[in-house]
């Protein structure tokens, strides 16, 4: 509502939240709602044709695209955020919100701050492609746009809803969030998507060879990995051996009793803290006659 020049907003959480977000800019959104959920993307406000920015002050290397793209991209990235919450909420459980907010960043870290997707700008950019023409990113990035959409919507699970006891249980989160975009996929028909996603998690870790203590470092450490052996290596073993525990853990045990322990996890831990300790615990329960 305004208030003299100033323009206010309030917003109230459903429950309670860890982080409370905003993004501060002129946007215009995009809504996919079906089914009983919701996804809101935010994208940047068509610019006032009758005062353009002065071309002078333009860097043409990295113009926006025209605001249709960016309304089409924002569809699409809607169309995602949506599919990947619906499979998600049938294989994981109902979550106390039924919508997920998306806007951009012009950071290169996407984040899930309690339901709020941050998304890089240039994802929204790789989907602006117009129709017919080539998209505007390879197939490489094509696959990681669609893989880092999935694992910031898997985060309303893992890391939201369900949070890491101490910095030794994040690996949980990043771990299941990377996991769950390989199931997503799979369960979209991209198959040979999620297989790709797989082996160059398998590629990442293995590359640590070189650093065989690194390699054989608990991933219970957590950011004391940091500490030790830089970002880079941290992030591999956190976000992707732990990627690769969970896919083994499911091979071991099979997809019927892996999809169950997944239900169960979430059901036993929502708004509670879970420790490597309790993982464990849970998953000697499926771990008996395993396949």
């Amino acid at each position: 509502y305004p208030d003299g020049e100033t323009k206010v907003s309030q917003w109230q959480s459903v429950g309670k939240v860890r982080f409370a977000s905003f993004n501060l800019g002129q946007f215009d959104h995009q809504t996919v709602a079906r089914e009983g959920l919701t996804a809101e993307v935010y994208l940047p406000a068509a610019r006032d044709s009758a005062n353009p920015l002065p071309s002078e002050t333009v860097n043409t290397s990295f113009a926006d695209p025209p605001a249709p793209s960016y309304a089409a991209a924002a569809q699409l990235i809607g169309e995602e955020v949506w599919s990947a919450m619906r499979f998600m909420t049938s294989a994981f459980g109902k979550l106390q919100s039924s919508s997920l907010k998306v806007s951009p960043t012009p950071g290169p870290l996407a984040q899930n701050l309690s339901g709020h997707l941050f998304i890089p700008v240039p994802v929204f950019k790789s989907y602006s492609a117009a129709p017919g023409q080539p998209e505007a990113v390879g197939s490489g990035a094509s696959f990681q746009r669609e893989e880092a959409i999935a694992h910031e919507a898997a985060h309303e699970w893992w890391g939201n809803a369900l949070r890491p006891a101490t910095y030794h249980d994040e690996w949980i989160m990043e771990g299941l969030a990377n996991y769950s975009a390989v199931l997503y996929l799979r369960n979209a028909g991209k198959a040979e998507l999620a297989d790709q996603a797989l082996s160059r998690f398998r590629r990442d870790v293995s590359e640590l060879e070189a650093e065989k203590s690194a390699q054989a470092s608990p991933l219970w450490w957590g950011y004391r990995l940091q500490a030790l052996y830089g970002g880079s290596v941290w992030r591999r073993l956190t976000y992707q051996k732990g990627a690769l525990v969970f896919a083994a853990l499911n091979d071991t045990i099979g997809d019927a009793k892996f999809g169950a322990f997944l239900k169960r996890l979430f059901a036993d831990y929502q708004s509670k803290p879970v420790s490597t300790g309790d993982l464990q615990k849970l998953l000697g329960e499926y771990m008996q006659d395993a396949r």
